[in-house]
């Protein structure tokens, strides 16, 4: 048997990590998102069922928090549009639409989950310290989701591995596809776990022929 061979690697799911250094600490003077944040984690289904309703009266307090912190969103989008379009190399503007606050307590997780309507997800964690054990972010592979079928792996690497775990760091920003499952592990910590969410959607013109849209036609 020939043992020349060639394991090809041709596609893969980029994800993207960076250090912020610029100053976010306004959303730590945040009282009310703290409050906020309170009420949406006191059911598993916080993120669902109460506030579905773009109509909620506190909709946009919930799910457009980042209008309240209009520097650090702006902020926050410029990394958006360097990192997708510089470092990717999308050909599209990017804009943040909606973001919230999660908070993670001592014994709760958070279940995994993607995001519709949305091209990319971020995270970014704001607060001064987090320990190890306040709850891994964990993303699920979606290629095994491809196959109808279950077979096993002798070894692990990047495109086999279930699942890979993000560690959170004070002012770090994690960025994903939308489509990726992803969910918050079990905060073993006595400090609740605090971070800021958001979904990036493009901007502009996208897309080829009939299957195009811009998004001046709908202002």
């Amino acid at each position: 048997m020939n043992n020349n061979i060639s394991y090809i690697q041709p596609f893969s799911i980029p994800m993207v990590q960076v250090k912020i250094d610029e100053d976010t600490s306004e959303l730590k003077s945040y009282d009310q998102v703290r409050m906020f944040a309170l009420k949406n984690k006191e059911k598993d289904e916080r993120i669902s069922n109460s506030y579905n309703h773009h109509n909620d009266e506190n909709w946009n307090d919930k799910f457009r928090i980042l209008e309240k912190y209009p520097t650090t969103k702006n902020l926050l989008t410029q990394y958006v549009n360097k990192i997708l379009g510089e470092g990717i190399g999308y050909d599209a503007n990017f804009a943040i639409s909606t973001s919230w606050m999660t908070l993670t307590s001592k014994g709760f997780n958070s279940q995994m989950h993607n995001h519709k309507n949305s091209f990319w997800s971020g995270v970014y964690y704001f607060d001064d310290n987090y320990s190890d054990q306040c709850g891994n972010l964990e993303l699920r592979n979606p290629i095994n989701d491809l196959s109808s079928l279950q077979v096993g792996f002798k070894k692990l690497d990047s495109s086999t591995n279930p699942f890979i775990c993000v560690v959170p760091i004070p002012k770090c920003l994690i960025l994903f596809p939308s489509y990726i499952y992803h969910g918050i592990q079990t905060n073993h910590d006595e400090n609740d776990r605090f971070s800021l969410a958001f979904n990036i959607v493009p901007t502009g013109y996208c897309g080829e022929a009939d299957a195009s849209y811009d998004t001046n036609w709908f202002n």
